[in-house]
């Protein structure tokens, strides 16, 4: 998709992106309805960054974008939080495209 500038934003070099937080579930084990915890951060309509993979929000991920996650940040591990890495990454290692390649950012 190509997004066309104002004149005066070209003529200064800026270029306008547009941010979003988008909520997958906000549940927690007991609250299976809400979903699990994962949130997706967008950049111009696309996933940038994952937050979390619970098995429900993986799967609300997978409605939505059609595809798995690029790029996830995992906050803590507790099953609510990380419920959905197994089957995330058994697809993604018979994946020859994805393979090895879903980024995984995990706090220091």
């Amino acid at each position: 998709m190509t997004q066309r500038l104002p004149s005066s934003a070209q003529r200064e070099g800026v270029i306008e992106m547009s941010w979003a937080l988008r909520f997958h579930g906000v549940g927690n084990a007991s609250s299976v309805e809400l979903g699990s915890a994962m949130a997706t951060i967008e950049r111009d309509g696309r996933p940038w960054l994952t937050i979390d993979c619970g098995a429900e929000g993986l799967t609300a991920y997978l409605a939505h974008y059609g595809e798995a996650p690029r790029a996830l940040f995992i906050t803590h591990t507790h099953l609510d939080h990380v419920a959905g890495f197994e089957r995330l990454f058994v697809d993604s290692y018979f994946d020859p495209l994805r393979c090895g390649r879903v980024r995984v950012y995990v706090p220091a």
